[in-house]
């Protein structure tokens, strides 16, 4: 079984388009580190200016609020949770809007999993179609091995492969993540409405 594993694993990677796939992935991640980047520096000139534009959101939304129906509850509750929370934020100086960590860039290149699942699911539907193309099904199956042994080493492998497209991710997310933005001080802080008072929570532990 390890033998059969292994050489799955091989031609796997024999094939042009894995590496293409692979090198996909890290040109998506390098993709966002730059795009973040580029992202903190409008964010970092913007912050100067963060209590007036929530001075004038306060001021819309009170506005919205007294022009809203009785009828509409729902949207009136939503409107004083938000003039609640930006009030907080003046009052206690928390700006709506906090720069990337390597936290919270590892966080946003979670979103390329779906990325990998489809890769894997490529390389899952050529593991058996590539015998019959290339001819090596029949070597294959002359070999003194049970078919379910044959069938379970490709779901292993392809299962493998999976893990380590979610490695390359993470790995590679982690090291830029952490090269380009660091650690964060620990204080991102996120506010929340609760029980009819603004709650503030650590942003990793919502």
């Amino acid at each position: 079984m390890h033998n059969l594993i292994v050489n799955e694993w091989i031609n796997i990677f024999k094939r042009p388009g894995t590496i293409v796939m692979i090198a996909l992935l890290i040109l998506c991640v390098i993709g966002m580190a730059i795009l973040t980047k580029l992202y903190n520096h409008h964010v970092h000139s913007e912050k100067i200016q963060w209590q007036q534009q929530v001075r004038q959101e306060i001021k819309q939304d009170q506005k919205q609020l007294s022009e809203t129906p009785q009828t509409a509850a729902n949207v009136k509750k939503d409107l004083e949770q938000k003039i609640a929370v930006n009030q907080y934020r003046l009052d206690h100086n928390i700006p709506p809007v906090k720069e990337s960590t390597g936290w919270t860039f590892i966080e946003d290149c979670s979103h390329l999993i779906s990325f990998a699942g489809l890769f894997t699911i490529i390389i899952a539907a050529g593991i058996v179609a590539s015998e019959f193309g290339w001819g090596t099904v029949k070597l294959l199956l002359i070999r003194p091995i049970k078919r379910y042994k044959i069938l379970l080493s490709k779901y292993i492998t392809v299962v493998l492969f999976d893990l380590f497209t979610l490695a390359i991710i993470f790995v590679v997310s982690a090291i830029l993540g952490f090269a380009l933005f660091g650690t964060g001080d620990g204080n991102n802080v996120h506010l929340s409405y609760t029980n009819g008072k603004v709650v503030e929570q650590n942003i990793f532990l919502i």
